[in-house]
């Protein structure tokens, strides 16, 4: 019998996040964050990600970790932790090498990336950030197929990281009522999130 990525290493699970802008104050009055400062906002953050992930756990943080001084904050997160790079994280200490990825896991293909416009149209389980508390699923004709951009940032996720098995059941889920809200090609390729991108 086939054994899947995620039963490898037996209870070790694999978790997704994104977008934690850490230290950055005007993330909470942009996104409505329900923090009443950012040093609040860092504190819960940190906490979350600790309550849930453990430190044999693979984490994939999909871009925009902090504003300074990355690798403090990594220092003090459990797991073992694959960045992304997000828009945000040009100036970062913390090393950002890769721009997407792609998983077989469970059985599916997952394309993971920063920005919603760099999704893979041959993979349909698409997992993205950058767009914050905008929305939270969307669905794209690719012209053979439907892909499905799922955004696993943390503003849609009450700021806990998930696993990513959650996120295959959720967007299943989503197909069976066929309720996903669609974003057109040009949509996503132009400039559907201008100057409303975070500063």
């Amino acid at each position: 019998m086939r054994k899947t990525f995620s039963r490898i290493r037996g209870e070790m699970k694999y978790w997704i996040t994104a977008d934690f802008h850490l230290n950055h104050t005007n993330i909470i009055r942009y996104c409505k964050r329900p923090f009443d400062s950012v040093e609040n906002m860092n504190y819960e953050l940190i906490r979350r990600w600790n309550e849930q992930v453990k430190s044999e756990d693979v984490i994939f943080f999909n871009g925009d970790f902090c504003f300074k001084n990355g690798i403090d904050w990594e220092q003090q997160l459990n797991g073992k932790i694959i960045f992304l790079f997000g828009n945000h994280d040009k100036h970062q200490k913390v090393k950002f090498p890769i721009k997407s990825i792609e998983l077989f896991f469970d059985g599916k293909e997952i394309f993971i990336t920063h920005r919603p416009k760099d999704f893979n149209p041959d993979i349909q389980t698409n997992l993205v950030g950058h767009v914050h508390d905008k929305w939270k699923i969307k669905k794209v004709w690719t012209g053979n197929m439907w892909c499905y951009l799922l955004n696993i940032g943390v503003d849609q996720w009450n700021f806990y990281p998930i696993l990513l098995t959650e996120t295959i059941g959720y967007i299943q889920k989503r197909k069976n009522f066929d309720d996903i809200p669609i974003i057109t090609m040009k949509e996503l390729l132009g400039n559907y999130d201008k100057n409303k991108e975070v500063k």
